[in-house]
């Protein structure tokens, strides 16, 4: 784990997260840990104002401590069909 200084005053915690078995840098800006081990990451999905499916957001979120990575490719949704 790693903390890095925001400019606004706020601490980022860098950690690392498992996806298809590839380990990735996550960022969240609470004050302690994520709880569980290498994360629990789920892709995040955009849905418009109507429902419209827009995808991919190529973001991965842990909802435990709401930490963000960056998705590698290839993603696994896009706007064409969501698994």
């Amino acid at each position: 784990m790693k903390n890095i200084s925001g400019t606004s005053s706020e601490t980022i915690l860098c950690s690392q997260g498992l996806w298809k078995g590839e380990l990735i840098t996550v960022t969240n800006q609470i004050e302690s840990p994520c709880l569980i081990e290498n994360h629990a990451l789920e892709v995040m999905h955009h849905y418009g104002d109507k429902g419209e499916h827009y995808c991919p957001t190529q973001l991965l979120m842990c909802p435990y401590c709401g930490g963000l990575a960056d998705e590698p490719e290839p993603y696994e949704c896009n706007k064409w069909g969501c698994k």
